[in-house]
């Protein structure tokens, strides 16, 4: 299984949009020539629990998730992260693998050590990801 370092990265290239090359440290000696290179960003954050949000834009559930996803990454950002991966838009075909993601919506719940602690296809109301994240404690 990937570490969470690695889960990160990839989560960096499908929502940044960057490629796999933005990604790879400059060679010894050369400073980056990116002032927000997404490894210094990644390597900033801090292990927190995440939930990822794999969309499509033809989606109509999708659609109507959409603001409650937004919500909860405003009303939640001082301890989750809250993360809308669109497959459409994204380079995102291998954090969709890893997760065996075969449909949309589906919302992946990982601990602060990146471990999965639920995959969940279907759509899923504010309340009930509210609940998801209460029973991990999350949140109060």
């Amino acid at each position: 299984m990937a570490s969470f370092r690695q889960l990160r990265l990839l989560l960096l290239v499908a929502v940044l949009g960057c490629n796999e090359e933005a990604l790879r440290p400059a060679p010894a000696g050369r400073a980056s020539t990116t002032p927000t290179s997404p490894i210094a960003t990644q390597e900033a954050l801090p292990p927190r629990p995440m939930m990822i949000d794999f969309t499509r834009d033809f989606c109509l559930p999708c659609q109507v998730m959409a603001p409650w996803v937004a919500e909860l990454r405003s009303a939640h950002a001082a301890s989750l992260d809250v993360v809308e991966v669109n497959l459409d838009r994204q380079s995102s075909d291998k954090l969709a693998l890893f997760f065996q993601v075969e449909s949309v919506p589906t919302q992946v719940y990982l601990d602060a050590s990146g471990r999965v602690l639920e995959i969940h296809a279907g759509t899923a109301t504010r309340e009930e990801m509210e609940r998801s994240f209460r029973s991990w404690g999350w949140i109060r």
